[in-house]
């Protein structure tokens, strides 16, 4: 099927306000969606779904809400939506991706139009996407969106991907967490930020597991990329996403509510530190380690020492020092790291 509307209204459904599915195309021109309330899955707005087609032109969508997600616009099923020269504001999801939720293959592409002040309670503020692709052209602005994790844009799964073309900006958004762009969801998707660079957050690595990475990858000349985590020996800051060297031997210290702070301190005399910031600033282990027994430490990043009469078993972070079984047992006294007794 192939419909055209112009100058439509839709509004102050208990449903939805507009569905478009089923390999359907629409051409939706100068048209209001506001007021809808969606209490199942899928958009108070508008919903694209299972391969249907559908532009939209002058557009508002506006203060929809939804029990899940995708309250003003929800995509799934290989749709593919275009907006052009829309706002999409206002609308409130009690999961994610409030302004527009897609899934499962699907493509959206905004087009000199604005995302504004949408806000989710758990990710997207703004717009949130798993497995599909994105694209931010023209003038867009997506700004102003609210969400714990990603109040612009969250992105989920390997084969999402993030596309602009250098002019539209993804900039001022809210969150607890990487409040413009988000991928912590473990997603290695792609950011392309200007049409050319991309943020491969494929060549990250997991030493973990846990979904995280200790790269830190995209263009680093034009300085257009994104931090998915930080190497060995810096700590990332969340708001903005920055990498900062700690000095060996040194901690970053903690606010009150638990954020690190610029405010570096050295690890005292009998006490060591041999992992100075590494990863994410949630996960970073802000405390100096104490000296292991019979060993002695004098601070910073200097290794632990066993004492005189003793040697170690074990390596640098778990540094055991055990008695000499005689004086001629070993070759020197106070062996460090994965030295053995020597026997004569």
């Amino acid at each position: 099927a192939h419909v055209n509307a112009d100058s439509s209204s839709f509004g102050n459904s208990r449903g939805l306000g507009m569905l478009i599915y089923l390999g359907a195309t629409a051409n939706v021109s100068n048209c209001t969606l506001s007021n809808n309330h969606r209490s199942a899955v899928g958009a108070g707005g508008a919903s694209v779904n299972l391969g249907a087609n559908a532009t939209f032109t002058g557009c508002t969508i506006q203060n929809n809400t939804a029990l899940l997600s995708g309250a003003g616009v929800y995509i799934s099923g290989e749709s593919e939506v275009t907006f052009i020269d829309s706002v999409i504001s206002g609308n409130r999801a009690s999961i994610g991706g409030a302004g527009i939720s897609m899934v499962s293959g699907s493509k959206l592409t905004l087009k000199d139009t604005n995302v504004t002040e949408n806000e989710s309670e758990e990710w997207g503020g703004g717009v949130f996407a798993w497995e599909s692709i994105v694209a931010i052209q023209g003038s867009t602005r997506v700004t102003s969106n609210v969400a714990p994790l990603g109040g612009g844009v969250y992105l989920l799964g390997s084969k999402t991907k993030l596309e602009t073309d250098g002019q539209a900006v993804v900039s001022n958004n809210l969150a607890t967490f990487e409040p413009d762009i988000s991928t912590r969801g473990g997603s290695w998707a792609d950011v392309c930020l200007d049409g050319s660079k991309c943020v491969d957050y494929s060549c990250g690595t997991d030493p973990d597991g846990d979904g995280g990475t200790q790269a830190v990858c995209g263009d680093e000349s034009t300085g257009r990329f994104t931090l998915l985590g930080c190497p060995d020996g810096y700590v990332e800051f969340d708001n903005p996403a920055e990498c900062v060297k700690v000095p060996a031997g040194s901690l970053l210290s903690r606010d009150p509510k638990g954020l690190l702070t610029r405010n570096a301190f050295v690890c005292p005399f009998g006490t060591f530190n041999l992992d100075p910031g590494t990863g994410r600033s949630a996960d970073y282990n802000d405390a100096c380690r104490e000296c292991p027994e019979k060993a002695q430490c004098v601070g910073g990043a200097n290794v632990p020492e066993c004492l005189p009469g003793t040697y170690s078993i074990g390596s640098r972070y778990d540094l055991r020092c055990n008695e000499c079984p005689s004086q001629s047992a070993c070759s020197a006294v106070g062996f460090t790291l994965d030295n053995l007794p020597v026997r004569r």
